[in-house]
């Protein structure tokens, strides 16, 4: 019989079974800080601040995942 929810996968499996996917987050961090810094070249910056906060907390959650994955 199956377990009612999966097993939790670990990062070693992750790292395993996606050999690329440290690379991946790296890059959806890079995205999110480019996309920022173009934003603030906008001229309606004060319009864009939700938009700008939630692009650097993208940036943050991807750069931590990245580290966590790639430590093991």
């Amino acid at each position: 019989m199956y377990p009612m929810y999966p097993m939790p996968y670990t990062a070693s499996h992750v790292m395993m079974t996606h050999p690329n996917i440290v690379r991946t987050v790296q890059n959806c961090e890079s995205h999110c800080e480019h996309t920022s810094a173009m934003l603030l070249r906008y001229p309606d910056i004060q319009n864009r601040t939700a938009q700008l906060q939630l692009l650097h907390d993208c940036a943050h959650i991807c750069a931590t995942t990245a580290s966590l994955l790639a430590s093991h």
